[in-house]
């Protein structure tokens, strides 16, 4: 059985919306304010769910997870990517956050800080009060639905009719995060069970390759997606989701902030999933159009080396650049080298470290890993590894 071929075009796309999310991290880091801000990187989050969600299904469309040893065997290999260059920059991010919880005194935060090797984080409600790498969330959220997905039947659920059944479940989500306004999103955005409804949405999508939606129902979502995050820019004011207070609480609600502020109640800032459509559109569209070899300006763009280069080293800049960010400002202050830097130079620096981090130190993390777990290292279909790109 040959392994399905990488799809550039959506590695492309990881890779620019990866941008986002470090330049948003980044600027936040210097105090200036971009377009490229929260909203559109909360936004951006959707869609690498529902990438995941594609990927998992795409890869795996013919392997056979009634077979048990298949279905570890898949579950091992999402571990053996991710989880070596998740726990190192844990450990990276660690003594800060210790040093923080001496300051603030709260004993939640050394909770919070022990559950998240543990993966167990994403379901307490307390991610915001104690963080080693802050960023890690996303895929800590994610291990909980690599393991659930091969004891789902997902061929048997959306190999029919996956259109109305995608629809279904992006109108579940939406209606799922209005009930859970009242919350701070800094709470329920990584509970992997309100992700579940996107991931699954890219599971769908994988079904529906044979037959391309037309182009401009992507354009015209892409651009409501753009329209949506300048409005927010230039008006900050006008529908802004209350920002988290800090205190030592979990599950902390924004009722009182609401009510004094008088703001609508369901601010569509708060609504995680409220693109996960236009993500799942762009991912059907790019996968159709490429698989088929149809030719397409889009798809030229995003097949350029530039591209195919940055996603060798995706995993390691989303996971790194907040932590090398964090000690690079640190170390700087004292010595006086702060402004030597500016937000450009930074992201700079961010990928550069990434790169050298993939190039050098990758393979010693892998080797340790190997050589920990090679006794629980289960038997299955190999093709159950998948391309590159199912690593987010």
């Amino acid at each position: 059985m040959n392994k399905p071929a990488t799809i550039h075009t959506l590695n492309a796309v990881r890779v620019l919306a990866e941008y986002v999310v470090v330049h948003y991290h980044v600027s936040e880091g210097f105090q200036v304010r971009s377009l490229l801000g929260a909203t559109m990187a909360s936004h951006v989050m959707s869609f690498f769910f529902v990438l995941s969600g594609f990927m998992a299904m795409h890869c795996n469309m013919h392997t056979d997870f009634s077979d048990g040893c298949n279905a570890k065997w898949y579950i091992w290999t999402r571990f053996r990517k991710t989880f070596p260059t998740y726990f190192f920059f844990y450990l990276m991010g660690l003594p800060g956050s210790v040093l923080d919880w001496h300051e603030k005194g709260c004993d939640l935060r050394l909770l919070s800080l022990a559950s998240q090797p543990m993966l167990i984080s994403p379901w307490l409600g307390l991610y915001h009060i104690g963080q080693s790498n802050p960023v890690a969330w996303y895929i800590c959220t994610l291990y909980w639905m690599w393991t659930a997905f091969p004891f789902i039947p997902c061929k048997t659920i959306f190999a029919c009719h996956p259109w109305p059944k995608l629809f279904a479940l992006y109108i579940t989500s939406i209606g799922m995060w209005m009930m859970l306004a009242r919350f701070y999103t800094e709470h329920t955005r990584s509970v992997p069970v309100f992700r579940t409804f996107e991931f699954f949405m890219g599971v769908a999508v994988a079904f529906t390759l044979e037959h391309k939606v037309h182009g401009c129902m992507v354009i015209v979502g892409l651009m409501g997606f753009v329209a949506f995050c300048v409005s927010d820019f230039f008006g900050p004011e006008s529908w802004k989701a209350p920002s988290l207070s800090g205190s030592c609480m979990l599950w902390e609600k924004t009722n009182e902030t609401w009510e004094k502020t008088n703001e609508t109640m369901v601010a569509p800032t708060v609504v995680l999933s409220l693109f996960s459509g236009v993500w799942a559109l762009l991912i059907h569209w790019l996968a159709a159009t490429e698989l088929k070899a149809e030719a397409s300006i889009m798809v030229k763009c995003l097949s350029f080396d530039m591209f195919k280069t940055l996603s060798t080293f995706s995993l390691e800049i989303y996971l790194s650049h907040f932590v090398f960010t964090s000690f690079a400002m640190t170390i700087s202050r004292p010595i006086g080298a702060l402004g030597l830097w500016d937000p450009a130079l930074m992201m700079i620096a961010c990928y550069a470290f990434a790169y050298a981090f993939n190039v050098w130190a990758q393979p010693v993390l892998n080797t340790i890993w190997d050589w920990i777990f090679a006794l629980t290292k289960p038997q299955g279909d190999t093709n159950t590894a998948g391309s590159p790109l199912d690593v987010r």
